[in-house]
């Protein structure tokens, strides 16, 4: 009676890793080099290096750095900012950027499927099978939706202003969502039933 209580069970499991995205920090679009070209990455950065050699305190390091050293000063107004290096080759001004308090390259996709099955034979043609599915069984968040474009302050009105924040707030490395929010693997954790007749 144990054997035939024990017997006819299956397990099998799926798990998946991926590691975090890393992007490419930009400060928008500007020509800086007179190129043509309107992608402005942060001096010190290059394309994917955030999440694959720079950590957030090396993004915080760089941005004090250029804010040290390119843009005017966060409470000059816009029309006080001469040509030069404080504007690019069309003469957009350069932004003084300013950080959230915490932030990331990205997040880790990892999940973990568990599938059990019990086959209950009932003559030698005839099989009833039960089976009990779990989707990211350990509800791991999978976040998306990282920015990898630095955000800035607005200028004020005239200079020795206070600036504002972005009126959108600030999205540079903050997660807007999760992997795949619908029933399935990857998303928030979901279990389903179902029954099998074979014949």
């Amino acid at each position: 009676m144990l054997r035939g209580v024990l017997n006819s069970w299956q397990v099998s499991t799926i798990m998946q890793m991926q590691s975090g995205w890393q992007p490419s920090v930009t400060l928008g679009t500007f020509d800086v080099d007179g190129d043509g070209t309107f992608v402005y990455r942060l001096p010190g950065t290059s394309v994917g290096s955030f999440g694959n050699g720079l950590n957030a305190a090396d993004i915080r390091r760089l941005v004090d750095q250029y804010n040290a050293s390119v843009p005017a000063a966060a409470n000059v107004a816009l029309r006080d900012i001469p040509r030069g290096l404080q504007r690019d080759a069309a003469g957009a001004a350069l932004p003084y950027v300013v950080l959230p308090d915490k932030f990331a390259s990205g997040d880790s996709f990892l999940t973990h499927d568990l599938r059990v099955t019990r086959t209950i034979s009932i003559n030698e043609k005839v099989r009833f099978l039960l089976i009990g599915e779990g989707f990211n069984i350990f509800n791991i968040a999978n976040l998306t939706g990282f920015s990898g474009t630095l955000n800035a302050y607005g200028r004020p009105a005239t200079t020795g202003g206070t600036p504002t924040l972005p009126a959108s707030g600030l999205t540079f490395g903050q997660p807007t969502g999760r992997f795949s929010p619908v029933f399935g693997s990857g998303g928030p954790r979901a279990f389903q039933l179902a029954a099998r007749l074979s014949f």
